[in-house]
C-alpha cells in the first residue's frame, strides 16, 4: 500500500527556461528556496547543479550534459517533477 495523493495545486511547474552559455535560468511555481531541495536535469543524466534557487526561479551550472538538444527535467524533493507547461530544451 502506498501513501501517495497527487495535489495539483501543491505540483511545481515550470513556464520558461533560457539558456546562456552553461547556465540555465528557469522560472515556474513550487520551487524549494533551497538549492539542494531541488534538481535539474539534461536529457537523460545531464547534471545542471543549483546556483540560486527561490519558491519561483532556479539557475543551474551545466556541468556534465551530452551536446546537442535535450529535454529538461526539474525534480522538487518532497513534491516530485515539476510539470512543463510546453517542452523545454537545452
Amino acid at each position: 500500500i502506498c501513501d501517495f495523493q497527487w495535489l495539483p495545486n501543491q505540483t511545481p511547474t515550470i513556464s520558461a527556461i533560457v539558456q546562456i552559455d552553461h547556465h540555465l535560468y528557469i522560472n515556474g511555481t513550487g520551487f524549494n528556496p533551497i538549492p539542494s531541495l531541488n534538481e535539474v536535469t539534461v536529457g537523460l543524466a545531464g547534471i545542471c547543479t543549483i546556483i540560486h534557487a527561490t519558491n519561483t526561479s532556479l539557475s543551474c551550472a551545466i556541468t556534465a550534459a551530452p551536446a546537442g538538444l535535450h529535454p529538461v527535467h526539474v525534480t522538487v524533493i518532497g513534491k516530485g517533477q515539476a510539470m512543463n507547461l510546453e517542452e523545454f530544451n537545452a
